[in-house]
């Protein structure tokens, strides 16, 4: 793997961490003004730990870009002139948020339940408007997935911990839940 690859992908799991601070941010808020302040203390303990793990991640992202190595005088790896362009890109990904709605339409409207790729195509259609260019390059560690693919895929995983899809679908299969439905 080319070291900018290593770079792009650190930068994308920056970008997913950050997105997934924000919803806590966003949920915290929710609990508070509901009045449910044991999970709003849960949610700001699990922001604290997110934001430990975002300065590491920065470490990493600051000593790889410093990495170089030479053999016989020879630059074998040496810091990518990418990184600074790289870290401009963060905040351009359409936040996890603007997925949900999408996901669980589209699941409504193929009849609760429907396989991987046709649920993508129809969210696709749906988020035409949303999905930016930034969305629509290519993972640099899978370049035949687009970035908002794989977001769309690790919203349907959080939706499943919270019980808005199936856990016991089968692979490839994406099902909505009852408590999905009445989510729209």
């Amino acid at each position: 793997m080319a070291k900018d690859n290593i770079t792009e992908a650190l930068d994308s799991t920056m970008d997913m961490v950050d997105s997934y601070q924000r919803s806590l941010r966003k949920e915290s808020k929710k609990a508070f003004q509901a009045g449910d302040y044991r999970s709003t203390s849960t949610l700001i303990a699990n922001m604290g730990k997110i934001e430990s793990l975002q300065k590491q991640l920065r470490a990493v992202q600051k000593d790889w870009g410093k990495i170089n190595i030479e053999i016989g005088g020879v630059k074998i790896i040496e810091a990518p002139k990418t990184t600074k362009k790289a870290l401009r890109v963060r905040g351009k990904r359409t936040p996890e948020t603007d997925f949900r709605l999408p996901i669980l339409q589209t699941l409504v409207d193929l009849g609760g339940t429907a396989k991987t790729a046709e649920v993508l195509n129809a969210v696709e259609k749906k988020m035409k408007k949303t999905l930016n260019e930034y969305d629509m390059q290519p993972l640099p560690s899978i370049p035949s997935m687009s970035r908002w693919k794989q977001t769309a895929q690790m919203v349907r995983i959080k939706m499943v911990k919270e019980g808005l899809l199936k856990s016991s679908s089968p692979r490839g299969v994406w099902e909505i839940t009852a408590k999905g439905k009445r989510t729209i």
